[in-house]
């Protein structure tokens, strides 16, 4: 029996064929929600709420999928900047944890040991992509 190739257009064919004609029941009450949230941390932020600034300070903040969208919702000078000034802090905090760990990948100090910046790479792909667990 000969196997059929697949060409460049079936693959597409494929691919199309999988894609959906409406949004799945489920995923749009995950984005309704997902929006929901981005709003009331934005309407919080615009208060100016000491709680919901902490909240974010010691999390690991809004993954750049989340981030985005709440740029996009953002109504509120002072919203905006809050969220902004504080993304600004934790992406400088992962990006010298960053460079711990290429100096330590350095021959010369590879004996050091990693700490919390061993992970950084994972965290920085994590934050990008939205990983599970990021969020």
């Amino acid at each position: 029996m000969m196997k059929k190739e697949l060409t460049l257009h079936s693959y597409f064919d494929v691919v199309q064929s999988l894609q959906p004609e409406t949004q799945c029941p489920a995923c749009s009450q995950r984005d309704r929600m997902e929006t929901l949230a981005l709003t009331a941390t934005l309407d919080a932020l615009a208060e100016n709420d000491k709680r919901m600034q902490a909240a974010l300070k010691t999390s690991t903040g809004l993954c750049l999928p989340h981030l985005r969208r709440a740029f996009e919702l953002a109504r509120d000078e002072t919203a905006f900047e809050a969220l902004r000034a504080i993304t600004r802090e934790q992406v400088a905090a992962l990006k010298n944890d960053l460079d711990e760990f290429i100096r330590k990948n350095d021959y010369r100090f590879n004996k050091e040991g990693f700490g919390p910046e061993g992970n950084s790479w994972w965290r920085a792909l994590a934050w990008m992509v939205g990983a599970k667990g990021v969020r």
